[in-house]
C-alpha cells in the first residue's frame, strides 16, 4: 500500500486553542447575573456575608445560614427593615443592594408572664 492510498484522518482542534466564533455569539454565556453582597447579622452581633445573585431566592442564603450554625429553620427568622422575608422572594424584590444587613433573629415560643405565688 502506498502512503497516498490512505488519507490522514481528521485532527481535532487544540482543546487550548481560542474558539473562533461570530460576533454576539455566546453572549448569553458570558453574561453574568449580577450580584451583590449581604450580610447577616444575629442577636449577637456577629455578620457573617454571603454573596449571590440578585434573582436568585433567599432559600439558598437561609440553608447556607441554618447549615452553619448548625440550626433547624424553625429556630430563626431572618428580617430585613423591619420586615419578615420570605424564603421565596429574592433580593432584588425587596430592593436589596450590596452592604444591606439582614436580621437573623431567633424565634421564641411560650411568654406569658411569670405567676409569683408567695
Amino acid at each position: 500500500m502506498e502512503p497516498s492510498d490512505n488519507p490522514k484522518p481528521d485532527i481535532p482542534a487544540r482543546s487550548d486553542a481560542p474558539e473562533q466564533t461570530k460576533e454576539g455569539e455566546g453572549e448569553k454565556e458570558k453574561e453574568k447575573k449580577p450580584s451583590i453582597e449581604i450580610q447577616v447579622v444575629n442577636q449577637d452581633g456577629t455578620a457573617i456575608v454571603f454573596k449571590m445573585s440578585e434573582t436568585t431566592s433567599f432559600q439558598k442564603m437561609f440553608n447556607a445560614y441554618y447549615k452553619k450554625h448548625n440550626i433547624q429553620s424553625t429556630a430563626v427568622r431572618f428580617m430585613y427593615e423591619g420586615q419578615r422575608l420570605d424564603h421565596r422572594n429574592t433580593p432584588k424584590e425587596v430592593g436589596m443592594e450590596t452592604g444591606d444587613m439582614i436580621d437573623a433573629m431567633l424565634q421564641q415560643t411560650g411568654g406569658n408572664e411569670p405567676n409569683f405565688w408567695f
